[in-house]
């Protein structure tokens, strides 16, 4: 019998991020993709560093270095396989970047628990472990299968990636801490999303010789999902949007300013501020604001990190 089981918690929901996540063969442009994370696309999500240049003179059996610690071969492919079934990448080399981009975010994150003084004890893995067993009503010949189908060699190797799970998770809620709030800060916002540049130059011109937004975003946009809106994203928070760019630029932009072309994975979005107001946080958008901080939090810890890649 092949089956999978759903672990509860997941490092890869945990390490949701915002500008990256497994490749998708569709390049069409929604405003899903700006604006509300779809949860299937947050589970495989992982927050995407600038990718540090190889090195030479690689230690042997080493993939990467993290201010020091080393990410082994071992590890990496290991990984690498449990994560090809799940994912279909367009290539190899989108998944492997991926796949160590994961292990960097999450040997980060770790490095950061032990300064917090954050850790988690064998008792609390091991009751995980009995949890999902019991699910499996207890059969150990069933738990063997679901361990060798995901790609773990033996319990305690699933065991090590658990306490990696759940280690990360109370990593993410010392930094999120109280949120949600009732009320935040809120901009209401609208782009025109391109492929190049110079659309995006040439658009901006049109706008600022008086010509209409709502007309050009019908027209040129790309964000299938807001071209008939005018390209209106709505109202949102500041870790809101899954292409933090564009939230940074709609903030800090004045009422009725229009951005120069702002670059992001999609193409390039012509940013238009329109309005601010402090709202109340709808429920559905509380776990995307949390999400988006401690992408913030990630983002800025990696970015420090001494990052050395060997492959």
């Amino acid at each position: 019998m092949t089956f999978r089981l759903a672990v509860t918690l997941s490092l890869f929901a945990i390490l949701l991020a915002a500008c990256g996540g497994a490749p998708a063969a569709d390049d069409t442009a929604s405003a899903a993709s700006v604006a509300e994370a779809d949860p299937a696309q947050q589970q495989a999500a992982v927050p995407q560093q600038q990718q540090p240049t190889p090195v030479p003179g690689a230690p042997e059996g080493v993939v990467a270095v993290v201010n020091g610690e080393p990410i082994t071969e071992e590890a990496f492919n290991a990984a690498l396989a449990r994560r090809e079934t799940e994912f279909d990448a367009a290539d190899r080399e989108t998944l492997e970047n991926f796949v160590l981009n994961t292990l960097i975010n999450q040997e980060v994150t770790e490095q950061a628990a032990v300064l917090l003084e954050i850790g988690v004890t064998d008792d609390v893995v091991q009751a995980e472990i009995n949890a999902l067993k019991g699910l499996l009503d207890g059969d150990e010949a069933a738990w063997t299968e679901w361990l060798t189908v995901n790609g773990y060699t033996s319990e305690t190797e699933f065991a090590a990636e658990l306490r990696n799970q759940l280690l990360v998770s109370r990593v993410r809620d010392f930094v999120v801490g109280d949120t949600p709030q009732q009320t935040t800060l809120q901009v209401q916002a609208r782009h025109i999303l391109v492929e190049t540049e110079a659309d995006a130059l040439m658009l901006r011109n049109r706008l600022e010789n008086g010509e209409d937004f709502v007309l050009l975003a019908a027209q040129f946009s790309k964000d299938i999902t807001t071209k008939d809106a005018g390209g209106d994203l709505g109202w949102f928070a500041r870790e809101e949007l899954l292409e933090p760019r564009v939230a940074e630029v709609a903030f800090t932009q004045q009422p009725g300013e229009i951005s120069m072309p702002v670059a992001t994975r999609l193409g390039y979005h012509i940013i238009e501020t329109l309005q601010f107001d402090d709202l109340p946080v709808q429920p559905e958008k509380q776990a995307q604001i949390a999400q988006g901080i401690f992408d913030d939090w990630l983002t800025t810890e990696t970015d420090s990190a001494i990052i050395e890649i060997y492959r």
